[in-house]
């Protein structure tokens, strides 16, 4: 896949979800700790859109740089197209319903960027895809124990 179109497809996917996140933060304003909790993952998504943004820049000069991915394109992009749905619907979900559908979000391959690849042509790349992969791990290990918490079952 080529690099600038893997990027495309991640700021997609992370600014949808923050979008997302913000959203249900709005939603569950009455529940602070829910509210909180949404909110930080919203901040989150924002900030690794950023950072995706950063190493794209650093990336273009490099045109002929692709990698193998074990996710199609279209599984990455189906992937946002979900989260967009979900955003046009506005049709708010009740808390455990938002949890899973935070939790499966956060637990996907497009979400786990794929931290496995080792790029040696362009090891900020590899070193981002780990960084993102650990905080979505953070979410996801958030998520489970704040379900738990509020006895929501979980994965």
């Amino acid at each position: 896949m080529d690099v600038q179109r893997f990027f495309k497809v991640l700021i997609e996917i992370e600014s949808r979800l923050a979008e997302l996140y913000g959203w249900f933060s709005e939603v569950y304003a009455e529940d602070a700790e829910a509210s909180a909790l949404f909110y930080r993952m919203s901040r989150d998504e924002k900030s690794h859109v950023a950072l995706i943004q950063y190493e794209r820049r650093l990336l273009r000069k490099e045109k002929d740089l692709s990698f193998k991915v074990d996710l199609s394109p279209k599984e990455l992009e189906d992937a946002a197209c979900e989260i967009g749905k979900l955003l046009l619907l506005r049709n708010a979900p009740t808390l455990p319903e938002a949890l899973a559908l935070a939790l499966r979000f956060e637990n996907s391959a497009a979400e786990n960027h794929m931290e496995g690849i080792e790029i040696r042509e362009a090891p900020g790349l590899s070193r981002l895809l780990k960084s993102l992969g650990r905080e979505d791990r953070k979410h996801y290990s958030d998520l489970v124990a704040f379900a738990r918490k509020r006895g929501v079952a979980g994965p």
